[in-house]
């Protein structure tokens, strides 16, 4: 497969909308630099796929449904997986079971990790539909779990999930597709969302997809920075057009002044945050080669910082413990536990790991460092 086809992916269609060249910068830089680490919260969300695959597979045996979501949130909760995400996990099996229920889906017909052909549409690579629900000829429903902190939006404007009906109606020659996006961690009116496609809109999807597709794969295809397409980007440290877009704002603030209507404060906003996320990215590209031993000019690696404040969580406590931290840092811990919510307490938890398993970049004052 071309090294730019791998990052024309459904799940980039969004951002490869709004700047068609970024699979090729993509591709460009991970040829040089590696493939980054997967983050522990993709961990999670790929762990939290496998129990609800494993689940309603267990379901499919003739396991009642309240026995295999029992059993998957019994064994997350053994191998020490936190409460909040047990919970998006009860709720992503719950909301699959109703609406199984809901359209009187035979068991065969539940396909969980089912891989779509997506040839039609110009993707090199399929994509893997998270469970689809099938009505032979009539309807299918495309469910795709989100497990991340990020919110997604709506069924109706995620640019994935109109590219999988498109290839789901094809597949599986249905005049009607739903594709439902499931996110637990959202807030609540955006936890579930549906979105209804019918021959026409079918239509609509493909070509608008294929328009974009082609233009990704162009001779020389444009960059455009912003911030949705930017934020997530794995070029964004190395991409020039990213770079002049937060400077050009900084220049505009510091020459002409303050924006003067909501669109440019918009704006503004969107190159500020896009630059703090540039920052952050060569800040960890940093960190990462001198702990593989390299030098940095001017910078080493500091000792690892304990977070004040935190909350009263004894799993991170063991854990932090277990790592060779104690004393003071436990301490720390026990604090203002009643502020929180159980679900920001294990978020915290996470974060207090994982700052402390990383040491922070230092300015080196030796000179010649």
């Amino acid at each position: 497969m071309n090294g730019r086809d791998r990052f024309i992916r459904p799940s980039s269609l969004q951002a490869i909308s709004l700047c068609a060249g970024r699979p090729t910068l993509e591709a460009h830089v991970v040829a040089l630099d590696g493939e980054p680490a997967p983050s522990p919260v993709a961990n999670m969300g790929h762990d939290l796929h496998r129990r609800s695959q494993e689940a309603i597979e267990g379901w499919k045996t003739g396991e009642p449904w309240a026995e295999s979501i029992l059993f998957a949130c019994g064994d997350a909760e053994s191998h020490g997986v936190d409460s909040w995400s047990i919970y998006c996990l009860r709720y992503a099996l719950e909301a699959v079971r109703d609406l199984i229920n809901k359209h009187s889906i035979e068991a065969d017909n539940v396909l969980t990790e089912h891989r779509l052909d997506m040839s039609s549409l110009g993707f090199a690579q399929g994509g893997t539909a998270d469970v689809v629900l099938v009505i032979p000829g009539k309807l299918v429903v495309v469910i795709d779990f989100k497990y991340g902190h990020l919110d997604q939006g709506d069924a109706d404007a995620h640019d994935q999930l109109q590219a999988y009906a498109a290839a789901a109606a094809e597949t599986f020659t249905a005049s009607r597709v739903i594709v439902v996006l499931l996110q637990p961690r959202a807030d609540k009116v955006h936890r579930i969302s549906q979105a209804k496609f019918d021959a026409d809109t079918l239509r609509d999807n493909r070509a608008w997809t294929a328009a974009v597709i082609r233009l990704a794969r162009g001779e020389n295809p444009q960059l455009t920075a912003g911030f949705t397409q930017c934020q997530y980007c794995r070029a964004l440290a190395r991409c020039p057009e990213a770079r002049r877009y937060f400077m050009d704002a900084s220049d505009a603030l510091e020459t002409i002044g303050k924006p003067l209507d909501a669109d440019a404060f918009g704006e503004l906003a969107d190159a500020a945050k896009l630059a703090d996320r540039f920052a952050e990215t060569g800040k960890d590209l940093a960190k990462a080669e001198l702990i593989s031993g390299r030098c940095v000019t001017g910078w080493k690696l500091g000792t690892p910082r304990a977070m004040r404040s935190i909350v009263d969580v004894s799993r991170a406590v063991l854990r932090l413990e277990a790592a060779g931290y104690a004393g003071e840092l436990g301490e720390a811990l026990s604090m203002s536990v009643s502020k929180l919510s159980p679900p920001a307490a294990e978020v915290i938890a996470d974060q207090v790991t994982e700052k402390l398993s990383s040491p922070p970049l230092t300015q080196d004052k030796r000179k010649g460092a």
